[in-house]
């Protein structure tokens, strides 16, 4: 396979890339979301349960919020968190090694 190639619209030699670069930003998101629900889910350790008053008072702002639902399911989204963090860097490092196998 012929590792230059011209572009199509603007017409000079490019070097070719395996998988482009829509699998690179497929990487980053998904490494961006697993830190994202890390964060989340460690927050009950971090920041007390929010004060309510009575049985049916809800919270009072969106970060009471959010910090009840991750009191309800933190364990979960760290979980996930990490699966999508290790499933990253494991398809980042096994397609490196394959591009530079080629």
């Amino acid at each position: 396979m012929n590792p230059l190639v011209i572009h199509p619209y603007y017409g000079n030699i490019m070097k070719r890339e395996a998988g482009g670069g829509k699998m690179k930003a497929g990487y980053i998101l998904m490494a961006a979301l697993g830190i994202a629900l890390i964060v989340f889910g460690l927050l009950p350790a971090v920041y007390a349960y929010p004060y309510s008053s009575g049985p049916d008072s809800g919270p009072r702002n969106d970060w009471e919020l959010m910090l009840m639902i991750a009191y309800e399911n933190g364990t979960a989204s760290v979980a996930i968190g990490i699966l999508l963090l290790l499933l990253a860097a494991s398809m980042m490092f096994f397609f490196n090694k394959k591009k530079a196998a080629a």
